[in-house]
């Protein structure tokens, strides 16, 4: 087949409300599926017997934040108590939604590591992780979102604004800090791992968010390191991108389909401090009723999907 030609084949499967050219360098893949999940909310999985040195499933919801019956935002638990993704997915009444930033995994109450600030409310200032030059912040002010590097930043920039590590993308070129990168955390950067990541189109109207699965008893699914996705995400098309927190706590869940993946192969989700979902739009964030964590955070918390991915 046609390799252009397959590849304009694929961007109609996956999103069809995607324009023809923006995915012209993604790889073929050896399997994928696709689901719309609301008006301007399309997922699809694809799967690669052999991208960047081995067998990949990666996970993807593309977001039209010009959709005016949706809304993307950060939930950040509201006890102060770590949860999966699946359940602060459900608590913000998400359609879909995936792990967002850092934490502090042994504190409790849960630390997040950086600046978060989720729908208007600063949740922690700054920190020393932020020094390291390749940090950055992703930020979505209503139907606009972005990725700013410390020295963009602003906390005027939006309502959501949160530190990752390290900025993948800027201006459609990889980010030159991780080209090679030679800082302070290099197994993180470096490494093999689950990934979680986001990425905006150069108007700013659509959002990428993407998973990374691995077994970590198999290495099938591989992982990546933060070059392996920082080209991934330039091939999706992306103008800018960041990376997120990883490892066992790189989930995507669904309302349809619950829970999408199982991070490092196991079968639990590690709980996390915060996410970031889109939703109906509603005119209030949901209130903390009782103690929406109480199901083991280890668990489904209830949440049985429809399909497992």
């Amino acid at each position: 087949m046609n390799r252009s030609l397959f590849r304009t084949g694929l961007i109609a499967l996956i999103f069809p409300l995607l324009s023809s050219g923006l995915l012209a360098e993604l790889p073929e893949p050896d399997s994928m599926e696709s689901h719309n999940l609301a008006g301007g909310v399309d997922y699809c999985k694809l799967e690669y017997s052999n991208l960047y040195g081995g067998t990949q499933r990666i996970y993807i919801l593309r977001i039209d934040l010009s959709e005016p019956t949706i809304e993307v935002g950060f939930g950040v638990c509201p006890d102060g108590i770590r949860k999966n993704t699946a359940t602060l997915g459900a608590l913000y009444d998400g359609i879909a939604a995936t792990n967002l930033g850092f934490a502090v995994v042994v504190s409790s109450p849960s630390v997040p590591v950086g600046l978060i600030k989720a729908e208007g409310k600063l949740y922690n200032s700054f920190s020393s992780a932020a020094d390291d030059p390749s940090s950055g912040y992703f930020w979505i002010n209503g139907s606009r979102a972005g990725v700013a590097t410390k020295e963009q930043l602003s906390l005027g920039l939006g309502e959501n604004i949160r530190y990752g590590y390290p900025v993948l993308l800027q201006r459609g070129q990889i980010w030159h800090a991780i080209d090679p990168y030679t800082g302070g955390d290099t197994t993180l950067v470096n490494g093999i791992h689950e990934r979680t990541a986001v990425g905006v189109t150069s108007d700013r109207q659509t959002l990428y968010l993407v998973v990374f699965d691995r077994n970590d008893s198999t290495a099938s699914p591989r992982g990546v390191s933060c070059r392996n996705l920082a080209d991934f995400m330039q091939k999706l098309g992306c103008y800018e991108a960041w990376n997120g927190d990883g490892g066992g706590s790189s989930t995507m869940w669904t309302k349809e389909f619950g829970r999408m993946n199982y991070p490092s192969g196991g079968t639990w989700q590690r709980p996390v401090h915060d996410i970031v979902f889109v939703r109906y739009k509603q005119i209030s964030a949901p209130e903390d009723s009782g103690n929406p964590g109480s199901p083991s955070d280890h668990l489904d918390t209830g949440l049985t999907p429809k399909k497992r991915r």
